[in-house]
């Protein structure tokens, strides 16, 4: 049977919010986890030799292959916010770090930003690109800046680090009137 998260990614269509349990997420998203991460070596082998840069090897291939995992991160927000449940927390903090890890590594990739950085300092930013286009590589490129990726390898460890501490006393934090009625005190004091 094929999964119904992966299939509406596939598709392109919408989530099939009716036919699909809790168990179907973590498969899911390490399915495109995987596609992703195979896309985006293809994508940085591609950009490392390329002598031509344009907005349609570099911003448009990564529109493509960023949206499936967009995707599914955006389905399990709607999902946390609208019917939250026990088995869908679980599937969430099964998968949030490996989502982080991906999106981290894509954010910080050196390869992806210093195309995105020569597409910027190109003559065909000011004559060929449309203002749309403009704003969305500087937005892309401080993205990139903002996630870690002008710095140093050892200094990206440490960001990541504190990235997915900071997403973890997020998703705590978006459930602390729950746990005022918590029994589990070590929950209260590894929180506050």
């Amino acid at each position: 049977m094929v999964n119904p998260l992966t299939r509406c990614m596939e598709d392109y269509c919408l989530p099939p919010f009716s036919t699909f349990h809790a168990r179907d997420i973590a498969p899911a998203v390490r399915a495109a986890i995987s596609e992703y991460a195979l896309d985006l070596n293809a994508l940085e082998d591609d950009l490392c030799d390329a002598d031509n840069l344009c907005w349609t090897s570099v911003m448009d291939r990564l529109e493509i292959i960023d949206d499936p995992l967009r995707r599914l991160s955006s389905i399990l927000e709607h999902l946390s916010t609208v019917a939250n449940s026990p088995e869908l927390r679980a599937a969430q903090d099964d998968v949030q770090e490996d989502i982080l890890a991906m999106q981290s590594r894509r954010a910080q990739s050196p390869v992806v930003f210093h195309a995105m950085q020569t597409l910027r300092a190109s003559p065909a930013f000011e004559s060929e690109f449309t203002t749309e286009q403009q704003r969305i590589l500087d937005r892309a490129i401080l993205h990139a800046t903002l996630k870690g990726a002008a710095l140093a390898p050892h200094d990206k460890d440490r960001f990541n680090d504190i990235a997915l501490r900071l997403d973890t006393l997020v998703q705590i934090l978006a459930f602390g009137p729950n746990l005022d009625f918590c029994a589990d005190s070590p929950i209260l004091s590894s929180v506050y």
